[in-house]
């Protein structure tokens, strides 16, 4: 498993770490942006396939600078991602 994923949640896309979460329906964990969200099944937060919830801009923007980008190697942090 990749260590950052996205996961829908609380009306946006977010980016979590999955060495300190297992998203599940109904329990909240703390995205990269510092949001706390819940992701519910109801609104089709654990669907497979596309969604269209905006992404949360921040974590986004720096791990698609980071070396690797989201889909690569990513950054340990988003100090290490934004660093220059």
């Amino acid at each position: 498993m990749r260590r950052y994923l996205w996961q829908q949640a609380g009306g946006r896309r977010h980016v979590y770490d999955t060495t300190e979460y297992r998203v599940r329906e109904g329990v909240a964990f703390t995205a990269l942006c510092g949001d706390v969200v819940t992701p519910y099944g109801g609104r089709g937060d654990l669907a497979a396939g596309p969604w269209f919830d905006r992404e949360y801009p921040v974590p986004t923007g720096a791990l698609a600078k980071a070396p690797g980008g989201l889909f690569g190697s990513s950054p340990t942090s988003l100090d290490d991602a934004t660093a220059p």
